[in-house]
């Protein structure tokens, strides 16, 4: 018999990080108030010769260092869940597509 895990409340403030890209997904949120928006690092979809663009500064190596570019996506709010898919659908890797932030 599976045993569902028991839900817990979570208090945030306005743009706290509930999630980054690539964290490991072990939970699905349901809001009860308030915005939560995704954000996704649009770096990760660019070819390495247009990534050098947001590259804005160099490290002590003498390498650019590729800054985040985190554009949103997708809006939930008040009676809405996420955070799902990353778990459901994704057999292989049980890793975030996305940013959380709230709004």
């Amino acid at each position: 018999m599976t045993v569902m895990p028991e839900l817990k409340p979570l208090k945030l403030l306005m743009g706290d990080i509930l999630y980054m890209q690539k964290d490991h997904a072990e939970e699905v949120y349901l809001i009860k108030q308030g915005k939560v928006k995704l954000h996704i690092d649009i770096n990760e979809f660019l070819e390495e010769d247009h990534q050098e663009i947001f590259a804005t500064e160099m490290g002590d190596d003498g390498i650019k260092v590729q800054e985040t570019r985190n554009v949103p996506f997708i809006a939930y709010t008040e009676g809405s869940y996420f955070g799902d898919a990353d778990i459901f659908f994704n057999k292989f890797h049980l890793e975030r597509d996305s940013t959380a932030i709230t709004e």
